[in-house]
C-alpha cells in the first residue's frame, strides 16, 4: 500500500485535530499532562509544533500523525519527534524519515531526536543509525546527526545532558 507525508497548515489544525486526536493520545497523554492537550492544539496553531499525518492517497484516510518542534539545545538546532501515533510508525519510516530529515536540514537544524521506546529505539539504532544518548524518564533519547557521523558522540553527550 502506498502512503504519503504532508505538512498540515496551521490554519487548518482545528479541522485535522478530529481525524488525528485518537493517534495522538497515548502519546500525549504518556508525558503526564504537559503540555495539556488544549495547550498542544494551540501551539500547532501558532507554529511553535508542527503537525504532520501518513496518509493513503486513494483514500485520504490518515494511519499516522506526529508532531514536531524545533529546539535549540546548547546552541545546537534540533527537530525534535515530539507526539507519534498510528498504524505502520516502524514500516512507513523508509517513507517519512528522509523527508524528515531534509524538512530539518533546510532549517538549519544540525541532529533529529526522539524519545522512544525501547522497541523503537532498536529500529532507530539498528535500521537508520540512530544514537542511543541513554533512557530518562521519557524513554530512549535518540539523536541522529544530519551532518557529521564521526562528531555525533561528543555533541550527543551535550544535547542528551540539557534534553529537559
Amino acid at each position: 500500500m502506498e502512503f504519503d507525508v504532508s505538512q498540515i497548515n496551521p490554519k487548518e489544525i482545528r479541522k485535522f485535530w478530529t481525524y488525528v486526536r485518537e493517534l495522538l493520545l497515548p502519546s500525549i497523554t504518556m508525558y503526564e499532562g504537559e503540555p495539556t492537550e488544549p495547550e498542544i492544539v494551540e501551539s500547532l496553531e501558532n507554529e511553535e509544533r508542527y503537525l504532520w499525518v501518513a496518509y493513503e492517497p486513494e483514500t485520504t484516510n490518515i494511519v499516522l500523525a506526529m508532531i514536531t518542534q524545533f529546539r535549540t539545545i546548547k546552541e545546537v538546532p534540533i527537530l525534535m519527534f515530539e507526539y507519534v501515533g498510528g498504524k505502520n510508525f516502524i514500516k512507513l519510516m523508509p517513507k517519512y524519515l528522509p523527508q524528515f530529515y531534509e524538512y530539518a536540514r533546510n532549517n538549519g537544524c544540525q541532529f533529529v531526536c526522539s524519545y522512544s521506546i525501547p522497541t523503537l529505539a532498536k529500529v532507530l539504532a539498528y535500521k537508520y543509525k540512530w544514537l542511543d544518548a541513554g533512557e530518562t524518564k521519557l524513554g530512549h533519547f535518540m539523536v541522529m546527526s544530519l551532518y557529521e557521523k564521526e562528531a555525533i558522540g561528543e555533541k550527543n553527550e551535550d544535547l542528551y545532558e540539557n534534553c529537559y
